[in-house]
C-alpha cells in the first residue's frame, strides 16, 4: 500500500492539465494588460520636412485663430479620425495656443484631410464646418479630437448638444451640400499641392494682404511640445533664443 505523501506528491494527468490550463489563462491575461497598456499610450509619428509643389497656399477657407497683425501664420491639414492628429490635439496644441498664438506670434489655422480609408473622418469634418457655421468650430474641434474613436452620428449629435449647438441648424447643414463641398475643396487643395499624410503642418508668411501664405517650411507627422517648440522657433527667427 502506498503512503499518504506518495500519494498526494504523485501528479495526475488529470492535475497536470488542470495547471497547463491556469498557467495559459495567466498568460493571456498578462497579455491582455500588455496590449491595453500599449493601445492606451499616445501615438506618435515624429515630425519630419516634406516638400510641396507649390510656393504658396490660399488662407481663405481655412479656419484661423490668433492675430492678424502677424505676418507668421501655420496650417495644418488634418483628419479628425486620425490618431496621430489626436495626440497633436490633445498633447501638444494647447501648448502652441498658449504660447504662441494668443502671444501673437504666430496665426494657426485647420483645414479638412479626411483620409479616405477613415469610414468616419469626412462626416466629422463637415460636423465641424456646421459648428463653424454657428461660431464654434474650435469647440467642436476640441470634442471631436477628444475621442476620435467615437465619430459615429449619435456621437456627433451629443457632441452638438454639448456645446449647445441650434439641433435644427445643425441637422440642416450636415445634409447640405455646399457644407460636404467645402470638405472636399480642402481635401482637394491639400491633394493638388502634395501633401499625403496627416497631420502636415505648413509654415509660412502672410501676404500683406492677407490672401496667401508663402511657404518657408513644411513638416508632417506629430511628436512632443519640444518638437514643435523647435520647429516653430526657427521658423520664427532662427538666430533667436527661445522665449
Amino acid at each position: 500500500m502506498a503512503n499518504a505523501t506518495g500519494l498526494l506528491g504523485r501528479r495526475t494527468p488529470i492535475r497536470t492539465s488542470l495547471d497547463a490550463a491556469a498557467t495559459l489563462v495567466m498568460i493571456i491575461a498578462g497579455a491582455a494588460v500588455l496590449w491595453r497598456t500599449v493601445a492606451q499610450r499616445p501615438p506618435r509619428s515624429h515630425p519630419h520636412a516634406v516638400e510641396l509643389s507649390a510656393s504658396r497656399i490660399p488662407l481663405i477657407g481655412a479656419h484661423l485663430i490668433g492675430s492678424s497683425k502677424t505676418a507668421h501664420a501655420v496650417i495644418e491639414f488634418s483628419d479628425f479620425e486620425c490618431p496621430f492628429c489626436g495626440s497633436f490635439a490633445r498633447d501638444v496644441f494647447p501648448a502652441i495656443e498658449s504660447r504662441y498664438i494668443q502671444s501673437g506670434r504666430i496665426q494657426f489655422g485647420f483645414r479638412e484631410l479626411p483620409l479616405p480609408f477613415h469610414s468616419f473622418a469626412e462626416s466629422a469634418a463637415v460636423s465641424a464646418e456646421c459648428a463653424d457655421q454657428q461660431g464654434a468650430f474650435w469647440s467642436m474641434h476640441t470634442l471631436l479630437f477628444s475621442k476620435p474613436t467615437d465619430l459615429s452620428r449619435r456621437a456627433i449629435l451629443a457632441k452638438s448638444q454639448t456645446i449647445h449647438l441650434n439641433q435644427a441648424a445643425f441637422l440642416n447643414c450636415l445634409g447640405d451640400p455646399p457644407t460636404l463641398r467645402k470638405v472636399r475643396t480642402d481635401f482637394k487643395l491639400a491633394r493638388g499641392i502634395g501633401v499625403s499624410m496627416t497631420p502636415t503642418f505648413v509654415l509660412g508668411t502672410v501676404d500683406p494682404g492677407g490672401g496667401d501664405l508663402q511657404i518657408a517650411t513644411v513638416v508632417a507627422g506629430t511628436g512632443t511640445i519640444g518638437d514643435f517648440t523647435h520647429i516653430i522657433d526657427a521658423f520664427l527667427s532662427p538666430h533667436s533664443e527661445r522665449h
